[in-house]
């Protein structure tokens, strides 16, 4: 792993010293050229590793990296899920209205195997189908380690959910050829399952 990361709080506004400056940087980093340009800087400057969560604003973010020579061998390291694209999704539409919202357009295939899932309590198998919606953002991108989100993470720790963990793990690993990540308040944690 590269001994710096680049993250993604900065673009979307994220400042945990200042709301304002965050408004500021939100602004100037709004267009997903920008923030491609700095990120294209960073290389320049040895760094080519971009940890980034899947928010909305990544997706056009990550057809240009997909498309500019200067990333061929950049690396992303995905943090999922967005907990909080799911809980503002919640919180506006209701669980059926998330549903509709997030499910990709081949619905039925992910509905047969999401309906069994809810219907049983299977939440592995949710993980699983929530794991491979995220990761489409990145199709065609190095995304060697994938990162569970600190919040989920800190949430199964306390709860002592060990076996999403592994489960997460092994699906990374087989599925997607990369390294299980597990991300916490206090820093990532490298695959211990």
């Amino acid at each position: 792993m590269d001994r710096i990361l680049f993250g993604d709080n900065q673009f979307y506004g994220v400042n945990h010293l200042s709301d304002e400056k965050g408004k500021q940087t939100a602004i100037k980093f709004g267009m997903p050229e920008t923030v491609l340009e700095f990120l294209a800087y960073g290389i320049d400057e040895g760094i080519n590793t971009f940890v980034c969560s899947t928010r909305p604003q990544i997706i056009p973010l990550m057809n240009l990296i997909r498309n500019d020579p200067r990333f061929n061998n950049y690396k992303v390291y995905p943090t999922i899920p967005d907990v909080h694209k799911y809980n503002n999704a919640l919180s506006e539409f209701g669980v059926m209205g998330t549903i509709k919202n997030i499910l990709p357009n081949n619905i039925f295939s992910f509905a047969a195997k999401g309906g069994l899932a809810f219907a049983t309590k299977d939440i592995l198998s949710l993980l699983e189908i929530i794991i491979d919606l995220e990761m489409k953002i990145f199709k065609n991108i190095n995304t060697e380690v994938v990162f569970i989100q600190n919040n989920l993470t800190d949430m199964l720790l306390g709860l002592g959910m060990k076996d999403v963990f592994i489960t997460f793990a092994n699906f990374i690993r087989k599925k997607y050829s990369a390294e299980p990540g597990f991300m916490t308040i206090i820093c990532p944690v490298w695959s211990i399952f």
